[in-house]
């Protein structure tokens, strides 16, 4: 009983250790980085455009929170940007 219960933690320490190893990649980290920031970037952008030309109320990145673009109040479709 004790060698099957040993075995089995074992195998998930294994599966542990080899996740932890392919989350850690630097490559894999690099990449997701990278790509987070390629739409992050350019959506918030356009949320401010589309908040400041079409929103009901005017919105201004000077005198607003980025949060802001996440209301009604400033943006037509909010939920793109929660």
């Amino acid at each position: 009983m004790s060698e099957k219960k040993q075995e089995k933690s074992n195998d998930e320490e294994n599966i542990f250790r080899k996740l932890k190893i392919k989350i850690t990649n630097p490559f894999l980290l690099k990449f997701c980085i990278y790509g987070i920031l390629i739409v992050f970037i350019p959506g918030l952008i356009i949320g401010v455009i589309i908040a400041y030309f079409f929103g009901p109320e005017s919105y201004n990145i000077w005198d607003n929170y980025i949060s802001d673009l996440g209301s009604y109040n400033y943006t037509p479709a909010p939920f793109i940007l929660d």
